[in-house]
């Protein structure tokens, strides 16, 4: 048997276990070397199939399919540069446990260090920004199937892990490359099924942690980037220790209607608020003020799954490691329910005078700023994904988006903090198609990967593409030493004139701009892709994010004393 027959052998085992292992979507770009690999998804009956030239823009597709599927999916790509152009997304998916099999097509040993064509040494390319990397040899009759299925298995367990993220398989292939379908029917027994076994909390071991750390009356539970906590277990939890809650936008507890134990407009009361402890759940926040403010609080616990650390202020006095939403449950089922105190009772106040703050500081006159935007569409009536994109969105979306009715999740690529791949990303997680995802895009964000919207071509999503057109990046005018430069706009703010609409046309999408006839409602309700500009102005956002501090403090000026009484 030919080289080929053993190439196209050894791509079908690898899809096939792939499938067994519960993965179904592939995501491939154009490649020779590669095309064993993307032959055998492509012909697998079980394998959804998603294709784009571009690989950068490919590995962001990925990566937002993985985030609201809360599966691995796989990217397939050929070799040389190929590579390099994921790294961004690779990137993004360690810094968030985000789980991909990145599975590489490569030359053969003999090519390598002999300045053949397209020959780069792929080996362990992805490291440090990987949680397992192995590189097959060609494929040949003395490569037991058994092997293949195995490392396949393990990749995928390591993926999927607490501790999981992206992997890397880099595959060698020898010419020629392709051979007719082998496998008639493909076999979906996975070769090795992994369980991992949740840890939980004795009634002893509880009792003992309320004991001896959660003893405090004054206390506040904080909740950062995570896709694993049920909204409502929280708000149990709250409830049960008496405590309030600071919610990043990326918890995924917003999406609950406004609870009275959520505190608003947080940022703003952050330097009052001074509890003897904080209940931590979730990664990084938005708010760099949140890691600064928890480096004055006492006693710090953090409770994740994962061992990595994340303590950019070097605050935590007591680390957990066990799943979040099982140490929930545990405290609340073997631990009593403290009596309501005065700490909480003030908090719930503060925290109804925060939420009224907000909307008297961004609807007493008739701007419609970025901020103010965002502040009425977290009134929609509509159910729908959110992607927030980097820069400018985030941080509005962290101040004032609230949702008054139950809403879906929020995703946003917050490992790395880039601009790039946001419409990719936003683009795989509409991919899901069911309900409509808004993005909130800054212009910077919009043109760094707008090629990625000739995916929506072939592929007409259920997406609403919201652009504040707001003259560049202005969030360099927040930055102090930076806003006063004569050389702002040249080298930071870099403001461009390019048409929106022509855009629209040239990859057929909707477009709107918005004003006063424009129902966003409307909008939200349709299944197509869609791009609405909004053209905003620095100086208005800049009224309102004042506002959102000065309304608060007036309205609550005779109050604070109430946090300590």
């Amino acid at each position: 048997m030919n080289t080929a027959y053993w190439n196209t052998h050894f791509s079908e085992t690898v899809i096939e276990e792939l499938i067994a292992q519960n993965i179904r979507h592939f995501c491939i770009a154009p490649g020779s070397r590669s095309s064993a690999l993307s032959l055998a998804a492509k012909r697998n009956p079980l394998a959804k199939v998603w294709t784009h030239f571009d690989e950068r823009g490919l590995g962001f597709i990925a990566l937002g399919l993985s985030k609201v599927h809360k599966e691995p999916v796989v990217i397939i790509v050929t070799s040389g540069s190929a590579l390099a152009n994921l790294l961004p997304a690779v990137i993004e998916a360690f810094q968030t446990h985000t789980p991909l099999v990145v599975l590489t097509a490569d030359r053969p040993p003999e090519q390598h260090q002999s300045m053949a064509n397209q020959t780069i040494e792929q080996y362990d390319f992805f490291n440090p920004f990987i949680r397992f990397h192995f590189q097959f040899p060609p494929p040949s009759s003395e490569i037991p199937e058994s092997f293949t299925k195995s490392m396949v298995a393990h990749g995928v367990f390591i993926a999927n892990s607490e501790n999981g993220g992206p992997i890397h398989l880099n595959c060698q292939f020898r010419t020629p490359l392709v051979h007719s379908a082998i496998k008639e029917r493909p076999f979906f027994s996975p070769k090795t099924q992994f369980k991992t076994v949740k840890r939980t909390l004795s009634e002893g071991e509880a009792l003992e942690i309320q004991r001896n750390i959660l003893r405090y009356e004054k206390g506040v539970i904080v909740v950062g980037e995570t896709n694993v906590i049920n909204p409502k277990q929280i708000l149990e939890l709250s409830k049960h220790l008496g405590w309030p809650l600071i919610l990043d936008p990326l918890s995924n507890c917003r999406k609950l209607p406004s609870h009275h134990a959520i505190l608003q407009n947080y940022e703003n009361l952050l330097n009052e608020l001074k509890p003897d402890i904080v209940l931590k759940f979730g990664d990084r926040f938005v708010s760099k003020k949140m890691d600064s403010w928890l480096n004055t609080i006492a006693e710090v616990v953090f409770v994740s799954p994962h061992t990595q650390r994340c303590d950019p202020e070097h605050a935590i006095t007591y680390r957990l490691v066990m799943d979040a939403s099982q140490f929930i449950h545990d405290i609340i089922q073997y631990t009593p329910r403290r009596l309501p105190s005065n700490f909480s009772k003030n908090c719930g106040e503060l925290a109804g005078v925060s939420k009224e703050s907000i909307d008297k500081a961004l609807f007493e006159d008739p701007l419609i700023s970025e901020i103010a935007f965002i502040r009425l569409l977290s009134k929609s009536s509509i159910f729908f994904n959110t992607f927030i994109g980097n820069s400018m969105p985030i941080r509005h979306v962290d101040r004032v988006f609230y949702p008054e009715e139950s809403r879906g999740d929020l995703f946003a690529n917050r490992g790395h903090s880039g601009i790039d791949g946001n419409i990719a990303t936003a683009i795989g997680i509409a991919l899901k198609k069911e309900r409509m995802t808004v993005a909130l895009l800054g212009d910077m964000t919009f043109w760094h990967d707008f090629n990625s919207l000739f995916f929506l071509k072939k592929n007409p999503v259920p997406l609403l593409l919201i652009v504040f057109n707001n003259g560049g990046g202005q969030i360099f005018n927040y930055l102090e030493g930076v806003k006063d430069l004569f050389e702002k706009e040249e080298l930071f703010l870099m403001p461009n004139e390019l048409d929106y609409k022509q855009v629209a046309n040239l990859f057929e999408l909707e477009y709107h701009y918005f004003n006063e006839d424009v129902c966003i409602e409307t909008l939200l309700k349709k299944k197509v892709p869609i791009l609405l500009e909004i053209k905003t102005y620095h100086a208005d956002d800049v009224k309102h994010v004042e506002r959102l501090k000065t309304t608060l403090e007036w309205n609550l000026k005779d109050k604070l004393s109430l946090l300590y009484s």
